[in-house]
């Protein structure tokens, strides 16, 4: 089994550092890591435990923030935004553009 990729802020990626400001890093990280801790291996299918913890890591912060696709920033969401659903089309294709176009170029630490 592999190890914790992101136990900090410090050890986020590059590409995420970039991605995210800075107090949504710190929001991904807690819920990558309660996921991470929690994880039950049948749970994540093919997805498994690293996939599951940043998917759940990154439905945090879309709680917290939105992102404006035509201006490619983040938004801290407010009080009444925070009570509707995050949009899970948004999320599919938040995810979706991280892990086609930002993590096949990352280089590992691993």
């Amino acid at each position: 089994m592999s190890p914790m990729r992101y136990k900090t802020v410090e050890d986020l990626s590059k590409t995420l550092k970039n991605f995210l400001p800075g107090d949504a890093q710190k929001i991904y990280v807690d819920a990558y890591k309660e996921s991470w801790e929690g994880y039950k291996d049948k749970r994540g299918g093919e997805m498994e435990r690293h996939g599951v913890a940043h998917r759940d890591g990154m439905q945090a912060v879309m709680h917290e923030y939105k992102l404006d696709q035509s201006e490619g920033e983040w938004h801290r969401r407010g009080v009444e935004e925070k009570e509707e659903e995050v949009d899970q089309n948004l999320l599919e294709e938040v995810l979706d553009f991280i892990e086609t176009e930002i993590l096949p170029g990352e280089e590992s630490d691993d």
